[in-house]
């Protein structure tokens, strides 16, 4: 994870908190789902799964360190920052991301490739959506794209939905007329013809 992101999101303490309670719960869904794979009955599934994956606070605590700078961290670069003269405020803005919300004009798609079906996938017949967020930046590419929910881990459809999300090309989002990086939820779609 980029340092500006990590910085960000000392900021962005709710949404923070709801994004590490959605990846723990699609890492247990995603478990529950394999162990359902091998015929294994609804609870027996989800007890295993909860087991493997071990204390849910304990993992809540890690994945936060991982996502927040180190207070040595933050003193280095405070002083670096003061050393060439920028604001914090203007340095903070240079790495920011946005939610959408009033007052920010939405990218609008410029280049939405369809995502390959792979052979196996649709030799298998898997059909369904894979729900991904990305990041559309300021020069209207999209980056730092992540599945959110999973249709297809196996046969290579989560990965080629992902590889075409970072394909995409947008006219980027505006707040107050200028160009802002904002992230956005996309359900990228696998239909037998």
């Amino acid at each position: 994870m980029s340092f500006a992101r990590q910085l960000l999101n000392l900021f962005r303490t709710k949404s923070l908190e709801r994004d590490i309670d959605d990846e723990i719960c699609f890492h247990l869904e995603e478990r529950i789902r394999q162990n359902r794979v091998h015929h294994m009955a609804p609870e027996e599934a989800a007890r295993l799964a909860h087991d493997q994956f071990g204390g849910v606070e304990r993992a809540k605590v890690g994945m936060r360190a991982a996502r927040v700078p180190r207070k040595s961290t933050l003193a280095i670069i405070g002083a670096a920052v003061l050393v060439c003269g920028l604001s914090l405020n203007q340095w903070i803005a240079m790495g920011h991301v946005y939610e959408l919300r009033e007052g920010i004009t939405a990218p609008v798609p410029i280049l939405a490739p369809t995502p390959h079906y792979t052979d196996a996938a649709r030799l298998a017949k898997i059909q369904g959506v894979v729900r991904l967020q990305c990041v559309v930046r300021a020069d209207g590419g999209c980056g730092d794209a992540t599945v959110l929910r999973s249709l297809d881990t196996v046969y290579g459809l989560d990965d080629e939905a992902v590889r075409t999300m970072r394909r995409w090309r947008f006219k980027p989002a505006l707040l107050q007329r200028k160009t802002v990086q904002v992230r956005i939820r996309v359900d990228m779609k696998f239909a037998l013809r």
